[in-house]
């Protein structure tokens, strides 16, 4: 199969449609996780945690599990405190799962270390008023994080995209990213080919290749095409937790947020599939266009901002591009072939990019890596990552470094840079 990761975008996709078709690609595993394997002989852990969700006040932390089990959070803001517990109960019940625990820590404050250390204690379920405690109480090592804030000193992050269940590449990825130490890893869709089980997600999502990804910084996900995709789609947000939105008109709006660190604001938007709601390969499932016009209300409240209005560079990440160069590429509206960009998401979000003078849009889809130039009707530049073939993979590094935005794309398998911009802070 390695010859075919350096294909073109479509000859990979065709591919692995087929291998998942014929069922030799991806198991299908709606049942549970009878496969995941522990950290460690006999460990109720088969991942380590993953930071998502910051905010100035809160953070949420998730882990897979080899077992049935409970979990919590033991945290405190020194390696020898943890004297503060976040047992993640909902509706009154605290979790039970073999397949994945996730908390959320609130209370905290902005710009702040915490350290925080994860629990997984098994549970002999025998009843409904015999449950047992099963062995002893495992623990994660001693980690920290730092809640993000308009004053902080610095802020980086660094992207990667459209990995597709390929491990080398990831590997190599999350390499690079752990040498570039970035405050916030942008995971910017298309984790898989289609989501089709646990196991799919903890080898590729949750612990891909093996690699601590982000127990030591936070994750944001952006969600892809593909991972809108497969009998298991609707089961994301149990491993990514959804955003709450500080305005409950949004509610629903689960995968689009801001995070303001320091300077920067960066703020996620959810491109949706890249084919109209009306064509037959969705089988009436879809409704993503009043989703997106409904981000374009969102969009225009969370620009006009205190959090957002006072941050000298602003960088919007989404999946599918909102601008393609070329004459006659597919926006995404047609009754054949799938989006090169997102017409819809250019038309409902373009302007309040506009209006807000957007520096930058990182965005992936096109399994190359791409800069598009502002122009006098589009403000801001747009850069795509690489996609999932070895000769292809990239990771986008942004840090402010002496007053500007600096951001460096690199090949994910050699470390070349492929290219550098640098931004200037808005008017």
């Amino acid at each position: 199969m390695k010859e075919n990761h350096s294909a073109s975008r479509r000859d990979f996709m065709a591919l692995s449609g087929a291998a998942l078709a014929a069922g030799t690609l991806i198991p299908n595993q709606l049942s549970a996780n009878e496969n995941a394997k522990p950290l460690a002989p006999d460990s109720l852990f088969s991942s380590p945690v993953i930071l998502q969700n910051p905010t100035e006040n809160s953070i949420t932390a998730a882990w897979t599990l080899s077992n049935f089990a409970t979990g919590w959070i033991e945290w405190g803001t020194a390696p020898d405190k943890l004297d503060q517990k976040a047992c993640g109960a909902k509706y009154g019940l605290k979790p039970y799962s073999n397949r994945v625990i996730q908390v959320t820590i609130n209370g905290l404050k902005p710009n702040t270390t915490y350290f925080y250390r994860a629990a997984a204690s098994a549970v002999d379920f025998r009843g409904a008023y015999d449950i047992r405690p099963a062995g002893e109480t495992e623990f994660t090592k001693v980690l920290s994080f730092t809640t993000p804030g308009p004053n902080a000193n610095s802020a980086s992050f660094a992207v990667v995209n459209d990995t597709h269940h390929v491990q080398d590449v990831m590997a190599l990825e999350f390499a690079k990213i752990r040498e570039l130490k970035p405050d916030y890893t942008f995971w910017n869709g298309d984790s898989v080919n289609s989501v089709e089980g646990h196991e799919m997600l903890l080898k590729n999502v949750i612990f891909p290749a093996n690699c601590e990804v982000a127990n030591d910084h936070p994750l944001l996900f952006v969600r892809g095409n593909h991972d809108t995709r497969g009998h298991w789609a609707r089961y994301y947000p149990e491993y990514f937790t959804p955003w709450k939105q500080d305005d409950p008109e949004f509610d629903d709006l689960g995968y689009s947020f801001v995070v303001r660190h320091g300077d920067l604001a960066m703020i996620g938007l959810d491109t949706g599939e890249d084919k109209p709601d009306f064509r037959k390969e969705w089988g009436g499932l879809a409704e993503f266009e009043p989703y997106i016009a409904k981000q374009g209300e969102w969009l225009k409240k969370v620009l006009n901002s205190e959090k957002v209005k006072t941050a000298k560079f602003v960088v919007a990440f989404c999946h599918i591009p909102l601008f393609d160069p070329r004459p006659g590429a597919n926006p995404g509206t047609l009754e054949t072939g799938h989006s090169a960009w997102k017409k819809l998401g250019a038309d409902f979000w373009g302007p309040a990019l506009q209006d807000a003078g957007v520096q930058l849009v990182v965005a992936a889809h096109v399994h190359r890596h791409r800069i598009d130039e502002p122009t006098p009707e589009r403000c801001w530049t747009q850069i795509t990552g690489g996609g999932c073939s070895m000769k292809d993979a990239t990771v986008i590094h942004g840090a402010i470094v002496d007053g500007k935005l600096k951001v460096t794309t690199y090949f994910a398998a050699t470390g070349e840079v492929l290219s550098e911009r640098t931004f200037e802070p808005r008017a």
